[in-house]
Formats: C-alpha cells, structure tokens, sequence
C-alpha cells in the first residue's frame, strides 16, 4: 500500500476503515481509525526503516497513552491530533519534542479519568444517600406510629450517618486518587461503600451510647438533636468510630473478671 492510498473512507494495510487524516507529508501519513491513530510509513524503504525505528522508540509512553485514552471518546478528537502531532514530530526525528507532546497528554489523560472517577464516586454516594433517606421516610410513612417508636431513632441516626458521609466524600472528593483502569462500576461501588460503612458507624455509635460504654454523660431521651449531630458526626469522620471501638475494647477489658 503506498502513500497515496491512504485517504479517508479506505482501508489500511490491516483491513481498518481510515476514519479521518491528521498529517501527510511525501514521507508518512498519520491517520485515524477505529482503535485509535497510526502512521504509513514512506515507500522508500531507507527512511520507512528509519521512521520505525523512530516510532519504537516513543511506543511504551504511546501504549500508555492510547490505554488512557480507552473510554475517553468525548475528548478523543483535540487528543488524537495532539498523538498525531507527537507521532509527526518522531517521524521527523524530534524525539524530544515527541516525548514531551505525550507525556503532556498522559498528564491530561490522567487528569480527566480521575475527575470522572471522582464524578462516578460522588454520584453514587449521593445516590444512596437519598434512597436510604427515601426508604426511612417511605417506611415511616406507612407503618403505625406505635410501631415506629422504637425503631425511629435508629432510622434517624442511620439517615444522618449517611448525611455525614456524604458530606466527607464531597469536602474530601479532590483529594480522591482514582485508579486510571478502573471502571465506572468499581467507582461507584467504592463510593456507596463509603455511605454504607458510615451508616454502620452511625447507629454503632448510637447503640454504644445507649448503653454507656461511650460518652455515658449523654442523656439520649432528652438530646435528640445531639445524637443526630453525633451521627452526622460518626459518618463525616474515617477514625470516629475506630476511636469508639477501641474506648469499649478498653472497657471490656477493664470489666473481665481478674482470674488467677
């Protein structure tokens, strides 16, 4: 296949569509398809051997580049003519340029899969957090309120367990380091996760307060409004309830008998 034959609407050398062409030259043209971008090299076989060569060379930091660039469609074209533009500048025999042009877009790669990740684990966190506050408010609604007596605080510490978790994961959220090869599904589950175990943490702490192995100066039937805000606090914070478990380990041992 020569030069010439590379134009849009034909096939490559290995059966692809040419999709669309970002660089021609007498040398090389550098093409999209469906898989992503790709050179041709000259049809003099010198300088195509020369121009491989050159192209080895930039080929892991490229690999990386396009597995980034895997699920990032909405952003591929501005990215693919930045490769294609690297991908020209090795051909040319500007190494250095061409390096720098893809490690830039990894960095933009990088930066745009975390801030979706982000985005996917916030969503489901907040997500969760209205379905568990949307279930309490859906059961209260239609149980008797006699019923509802005894199970309405722990419902309402649960709900506020999950507003103080979601309030950790959004002050929290930039923070966040995303693995660049997860997907959406493991983005979410991680975010849920994280309301999940600060709704445990939550009504843990109210059960601890209850019974006195924790803040025991704490008048639950007449402080409602503080143990909302303590459950609010035992979901916002990730050593809240590790700093409660150790307190009542400490108190169990102190009330193990002393056995000789």
């Amino acid at each position: 296949m020569n030069l010439n034959e590379v134009v849009k609407g034909c096939k490559d050398q290995r059966g692809r569509e040419i999709l669309d062409v970002y660089w021609s030259t007498k040398d090389y043209v550098i093409f999209r398809h469906e898989s992503g971008i790709s050179p041709h090299f000259s049809d003099e076989r010198k300088i195509a051997d020369e121009q491989r060569k050159a192209y080895g060379e930039i080929g892991p930091l490229l690999s990386s580049v396009n597995a980034l660039r895997f699920g990032l469609m909405s952003k591929a074209n501005s990215i693919d003519r930045e490769i294609a533009r690297s991908i020209s500048q090795a051909l040319d025999g500007n190494l250095e340029n061409a390096n720098e042009i893809l490690t830039a877009v990894k960095e933009r790669l990088l930066g745009l899969k975390n801030a979706k990740g982000r985005l996917q684990y916030q969503l489901s966190a907040f997500i969760l957090m209205v379905f568990v506050s949307a279930v309490v408010w859906i059961y209260l609604a239609a149980t008797n309120p006699a019923v509802q007596s005894g199970i309405l605080i722990v419902l309402q510490v649960a709900v506020c367990g999950t507003v103080g978790g979601f309030l950790s994961v959004s002050m929290t959220i930039k923070k966040l380091d995303i693995d660049p090869d997860s997907d959406w599904k493991a983005n979410a589950l991680s975010g849920a996760s994280r309301i999940i175990i600060a709704l445990i943490g939550s009504v843990f702490i109210y059960f601890a307060i209850k019974s006195k192995l924790i803040l025991g100066n704490v008048d639950l039937s007449a402080m409602n409004e503080g143990i909302f805000a303590i459950a609010i606090a035992a979901g916002f914070s990730e050593t809240f309830v590790p700093n409660a478990l150790q307190q009542v380990s400490r108190h169990a041992e102190k009330e193990k008998p002393n056995i000789k």
